[in-house]
């Protein structure tokens, strides 16, 4: 299993954006956020929002990053125009490990 890495930055804090423009067929996904982030990061669909996401802490220093796992089932993949992040603070963003479908 070979994993490719894309990170992603939200210019505009409060403005959702989707992981990847182009369509990113994945088996799995580990989404984490940026170590050098200050703000919260939310992860969902279209419509995530501070108030309906998942939700990535603030890092902090010297300590492994909880990652997200997007893992579909195993008949099917998810793709990452699919996702979208979000910022408390513009200019932060993750990183994602995938693993292409």
């Amino acid at each position: 299993m070979a994993l490719t890495l894309l990170a992603k930055t939200v210019a505009v804090a409060g403005t959702r954006d989707r992981l990847s423009a182009s369509s990113v067929p994945v088996a799995q996904a580990f989404i984490q956020a940026k170590s050098g982030n200050t703000g919260k990061i939310y992860i969902g669909d279209n419509t995530v929002a501070s108030t309906v996401c998942a939700e990535l802490g603030i890092p902090q220093s010297g300590m492994l990053l909880p990652a997200l796992r997007v893992a579909p089932s195993r008949a099917t993949s998810v793709n990452l125009t699919d996702i979208y992040i979000d910022s408390q603070v513009s200019g932060e963003g993750v990183n994602v490990w995938y693993e292409p479908a």
